[in-house]
């Protein structure tokens, strides 16, 4: 049995019902759902400038990764029976990189870079690899997604850093760069995901 397999079957073999419920609440903490209505409170009652900014991060990641998952196109490992699965249904798309892993990663570090206090540097760490885990634990992503999530969800959040400014306002760049993406992907047939990520980016760009 390989090692990323281990892994898994281990995880599967210390799942208790308590722990089921905690790390199934820590995988919806990284879902649409949840973060597209903290985003909205955020937004309204917080501070606009910062949640754009936060938004601009989650969403720069989210094309990434929807890319990725589309040129990859990794089998999930109940796909290949490895473990069984639990909450299945939110596992969509291809299992190269974890999705809820890399939205966790950008919208932490996204706060570190807006905050920049110790204190969210310290929950964010705990929430990006509490996420990474639960995904493991859930028996939906090999080991390796979740550590390429992490990865790649530090650089292209960095990346997403230098191209806004403090004020969280889009410009010209931003708006032909999302039409351009909008425009891919109505030639070319990808993952509904990818699709649903960059609509999204082109909307905040343009309505910012």
């Amino acid at each position: 049995m390989e090692l990323q397999e281990q892994i898994l079957v281990f995880f599967e073999n210390i799942r208790t019902d308590f722990l089921t419920v905690f790390f199934t609440t820590i995988t919806m903490m990284a879902e649409h759902l949840f973060l597209v209505l903290l985003l909205a409170i955020l937004y309204w009652i917080v501070d606009k400038r910062k949640s754009r900014r936060l938004a601009w991060f989650m969403l720069f990641n989210g094309v990434f990764n929807g890319v990725m998952k589309s040129i990859v196109n990794m089998p999930r490992p109940f796909d290949k029976g490895v473990v069984k699965p639990i909450r299945m249904e939110t596992a969509t798309g291809s299992s190269f990189p974890s999705g809820h892993t890399q939205t966790a990663t950008s919208f932490w570090m996204g706060s570190m870079f807006i905050l920049k206090t110790k204190s969210t540097i310290v929950l964010g760490s705990i929430m990006i690899i509490l996420t990474a885990l639960s995904r493991l634990y859930l028996g939906v992503h090999w080991p390796m997604d979740v550590v390429a999530a992490i990865v790649f969800g530090v650089i292209f959040t960095y990346f997403a850093h230098l191209l806004i400014d403090e004020e969280g306002k889009f410009t010209e760049f931003h708006v032909i760069v999302s039409s351009m993406l909008c425009l891919a992907v109505l030639i070319f047939n990808v993952e509904i995901d990818l699709s649903k990520a960059v609509a999204a980016l082109w909307g905040l760009c343009l309505g910012s």
